[in-house]
């Protein structure tokens, strides 16, 4: 009886749990992970972000406008003034209390009339250059070029183009390429230890002795030179050219021991100042029956 009990009730107790919710054991090498759900907030919080961003960057977007703006004006009015300065300095005389006293629409018609004057005398001292040169030049071409780069770099330095034109005939004939015993390079005929030196003091880029055969750079240096030796010797122009020709050290102790120059280096610079003279008179008369320069242009 015992055992037919004990057996009943193990049995009984056999099938409760079969009956129970069995725990599920995870496979191995799988392990569960738990998957965050979003938040009822997430939303509204990624509401907040993207508009607050988008209106940062609409703020942005304004001030760099605004930015611009402010650059072309700036722009346009440092425009003025380097036009004016060059006007002024271009025509010998101040400008400014007369711009000053213009609108804004009159004081722009006044530089264009101005301008445009300015462009008809470039203009005809590059055609001017052009033909001295090709009466020692056979190339047409190379003589326009040549020209344009004379008169535009002494346009640059507020020099006159017919005096540096005048230096080159003398010292190398308008050739570019041309090196001279003593190694003095291009139309006019630099040293290259000179060319170190005036490229130190007026803070040009030094290319290098070859840099010398560029006839823009070398009409660069040379009218660096040109000042630097105009102001040592107080604007006396046969005293510049005698030094520019001989050296200035040599003109110095010449000068403190009361000898005089070298009658080669006299005549050079003689000859210079009388070729100067004559092609400004030359140019005027030109320009008198051409109405300034207007039948001719540069090609």
């Amino acid at each position: 009886m015992r055992s037919n009990r004990a057996y009943r009730s193990q049995q009984s107790e056999r099938r409760v749990r079969l009956h129970e919710p069995c725990e599920r054991r995870p496979t191995p090498g799988y392990e569960t992970k738990n998957i965050d759900r979003p938040k009822k907030g997430s939303l509204f919080s990624l509401f907040v972000l993207v508009t607050t961003s988008t209106a940062i960057l609409t703020v942005l977007l304004c001030i760099i406008r605004f930015a611009i703006q402010e650059s072309r004006t700036t722009y346009q009015f440092s425009k003025d003034l380097i036009t004016t300065q060059l006007v002024s300095n271009l025509y010998g005389s101040n400008l400014s209390p007369s711009l000053q006293a213009h609108s804004l629409e009159a004081r722009s018609q006044f530089l264009e009339k101005l301008l445009s004057k300015q462009s008809s005398k470039l203009n005809s001292e590059i055609v001017f250059v052009r033909d001295l040169i090709t009466k020692q030049l056979a190339n047409k071409v190379n003589s326009a070029e040549l020209a344009y780069s004379i008169v535009s770099e002494a346009f640059r330095a507020n020099y006159d183009p017919l005096f540096v034109a005048a230096i080159i005939k003398s010292e190398s004939m308008f050739r570019h390429k041309v090196v001279s015993n003593r190694g003095a390079r291009g139309l006019m005929q630099i040293m290259p230890d000179t060319g170190k030196f005036i490229s130190r003091e007026r803070n040009i880029k030094w290319d290098g002795e070859m840099g010398l055969h560029d006839p823009s750079y070398n009409v660069r240096m040379g009218i660096a030179y040109l000042k630097h030796l105009e102001h040592r010797y107080a604007g006396n122009k046969e005293r510049m050219l005698i030094a520019y020709n001989w050296g200035p050290a040599n003109l110095e102790q010449s000068l403190k021991g009361g000898t005089s120059a070298p009658s080669s280096s006299v005549t050079y610079a003689r000859t210079i100042i009388s070729n100067h003279r004559k092609w400004l008179k030359d140019l005027a008369l030109k320009n008198q029956s051409a109405g300034a320069g207007a039948k001719d242009s540069f090609s």
